[in-house]
């Protein structure tokens, strides 16, 4: 059985292209925050801009497509981003305390 090794980057290029097909805003611009990296399967950010021409950075996931179907305001979209950030940041903290305090038990334990 064959496992995809960029299943982040064929995700990503999903909701890009869904956010470009769906989205009620005018597509300003893409880019990436990789230094060197023009081609566009490559982006990270994409810049809307509505009707009165402010500019809005999203990212091609779940979040930056509801914003771009104005199913959330983007102060929403922020405060979603952000939360996802910080459980990610501390779910990987809690795992890797989980890790050390049981190395930690393991060698006060056996030596």
């Amino acid at each position: 059985m064959c496992i995809s090794t960029n299943f982040i980057e064929q995700e990503q290029d999903k909701y890009r292209q869904e956010i470009k097909e769906k989205s009620l805003y005018k597509l300003a611009h893409s880019y990436s925050e990789i230094p060197g990296q023009t081609d566009e399967d490559w982006t990270n950010k994409i810049i809307l801009e509505d009707e009165t021409g402010n500019l809005y950075p999203v990212a091609p996931n779940p979040n930056g497509l509801s914003f771009a179907t104005k199913e959330i305001t983007y102060s929403e979209y922020e405060r979603l981003e952000s939360k996802e950030n910080k459980r990610a940041f501390v779910t990987f903290f809690g795992i890797l305390g989980f890790l050390i305090t049981v190395m930690v038990t393991f060698t006060w334990y056996f030596t």
